[in-house]
């Protein structure tokens, strides 16, 4: 990992199951694309080979996913 995606990374873990997804929004701002049950950001990180999503249930996040094609998978249950 280079130092931007250090810096998004440290954001992804203050991101706790009890927050609502206004709350996830302000630390990791407007998501790409909202969809039912998940939140994504396209070119998380700084690198358009980088994909976040957030999984939400009952409008808490359960599952987060960051995957940057071929370098590396962060998965996290906040």
């Amino acid at each position: 990992m280079n130092s931007e995606e250090r810096e998004w990374l440290n954001r992804i873990v203050h991101i706790r199951s009890s927050m609502g997804a206004e709350q996830v929004y302000e630390i990791l701002g407007t998501p790409t694309t909202d969809m039912f049950g998940f939140a994504k950001w396209n070119g998380f990180g700084g690198s358009q080979l980088s994909q976040l999503r957030v999984y939400f249930s009952d409008g808490h996040p359960t599952r987060i996913r960051w995957i940057k094609l071929g370098y590396f998978i962060f998965e996290s249950d906040p």
